[in-house]
């Protein structure tokens, strides 16, 4: 008779299967946790979860409006608003406040003017979605529980969520109990750079010989930041990564102003946790020349202008600022460019839009002096137009850089598959 034997992987593979099995249980589990579009999870808790799930589905297009429109009735800024963790600020336009988790906690504690939960009719009930306290205080904004907190895949260490969004866990007064974590995707902060021919450098004085580079980003999909880097966005990351010192913004009025406190490392640093890199001197350049014609993406020669909004100084405020020296700014003149001549005038409002340039970027003169990432001209790596210069200083214009001599503002992007 024969004995059956027992067939057995050895031990060491035996091991190595667990271990993948494991891994692979995990990485479901993220998956499950966190869709890949930062959508929702799924109900948690007891009830009826099919219609939690169809009340929270219904109200999640107004509650994703709320983050990326914000304070779209305007009360920011008026009595109504009682919010202590975003107080008024001189400082403050109302694009800073879109995507914005201080803002999203205002409107969750009911102190934003409006009220604070989602209306939702399904069949013949009214329910109300609302944003639940689930998350621990961080001692530095505020203290008790927060009703979100900001996450991305580096923090997460997952490949399944949003390059960085905040992170809330989703409710139904009517229904207690029952919850629906998900991500709401930051999307409010980069703007694809268009498809064409571009060009490095600033244009030409005559006789002038200059460093230049043509490229195009044909095949590649770039999304640059709008603003400057914010001091709030700097203090998310330093309370994320706890190492809020030496340079966590403790004045919250000062929030929306360019954050110039960072070093190159620590700006690097910063973009690479919301999954970017340092904006980069070529794709500034590209993102703020006037083109000649934006409906012909690949001209012959790149026309490289001298301001953001026209080719040349002509009948601008630049140009009569030369002309009169008793010039005095408007406050659509500072709008546009923060000059020297604007302070004590007009607040500094780096987040204000109507100085937009051809592709969607704004606040790309004046103000805080920018620094960039430079692998053509390594030492030209700073802006030239700062609030520093008046408006009859010729250093106001696109494209001029020179070496870093202080700490300066900066700005993010990212490179995503086409």
């Amino acid at each position: 008779m024969f004995k059956s034997k027992v067939h057995s992987l050895p031990p060491s593979i035996t091991k190595i299967v667990l271990t993948f099995v494991a891994g692979a249980v995990l990485a479901l589990f993220a998956a499950w946790f966190f869709f890949s579009t930062g959508e929702e999870r799924g109900p948690e808790g007891q009830g009826q979860p099919e219609q939690f799930t169809e009340v929270v589905l219904s109200g999640l297009p107004a509650l994703k409006r709320r983050w990326e429109e914000a304070d779209a009735e305007g009360i920011y800024g008026t009595a109504r608003w009682t919010c202590g963790e975003l107080p008024n600020s001189p400082h403050a336009a109302p694009a800073f406040l879109v995507c914005n988790s201080h803002y999203m906690e205002c409107w969750a504690r009911g102190q934003a003017g409006s009220p604070a939960e989602i209306p939702v009719r399904v069949g013949e009930k009214n329910f109300h979605l609302q944003l639940l306290p689930e998350f621990p205080a961080q001692s530095s904004l505020a203290t008790g529980a927060r009703h979100g907190s900001w996450a991305t895949r580096a923090s997460l260490g997952s490949p399944y969520v949003p390059a960085s969004g905040l992170m809330v866990v989703v409710g139904v007064r009517e229904m207690p109990g029952q919850r629906w974590p998900m991500i709401l995707e930051d999307v409010c902060r980069g703007v694809e750079l268009p498809v064409r021919r571009y060009s490095y450098g600033p244009r030409a004085e005559r006789g002038e010989r200059i460093v230049e580079m043509d490229w195009d980003n044909d095949g590649r999909r770039l999304l640059i930041d709008r603003f400057p880097v914010s001091f709030a966005d700097v203090n998310q990351w330093l309370l994320a990564t706890r190492r809020e010192q030496p340079t966590f913004e403790k004045d919250r009025t000062r929030w929306p102003l360019p954050a110039n406190a960072l070093s190159v490392v620590e700006q690097e640093a910063f973009c690479a946790w919301h999954g970017k890199r340092r904006l980069e001197a070529h794709l500034w350049d590209a993102a703020t020349f006037l083109p000649a014609n934006v409906e012909r993406p690949f001209p012959a020669f790149v026309v490289k202008s001298v301001l953001p909004w026209t080719r040349d100084r002509r009948d601008t405020f630049f140009d009569t600022a030369k002309e009169n020296p008793d010039w005095i700014p408007t406050a659509a003149d500072c709008g546009r460019v923060y000059v020297k001549e604007c302070v004590g005038r007009f607040p500094y409002r780096p987040h204000a839009t109507d100085n937009v340039t051809w592709m969607g970027i704004h606040h790309v003169m004046g103000g805080v002096p920018e620094r960039v990432r430079n692998p053509i001209e390594s030492s030209k790596v700073q802006s030239l137009s700062s609030v520093r210069l008046p408006a009859a200083d010729p250093r106001h214009q696109l494209g001029l850089r020179g070496p870093s001599t202080e700490s300066g503002a900066f700005r993010c992007y990212r490179e995503e598959a086409p």
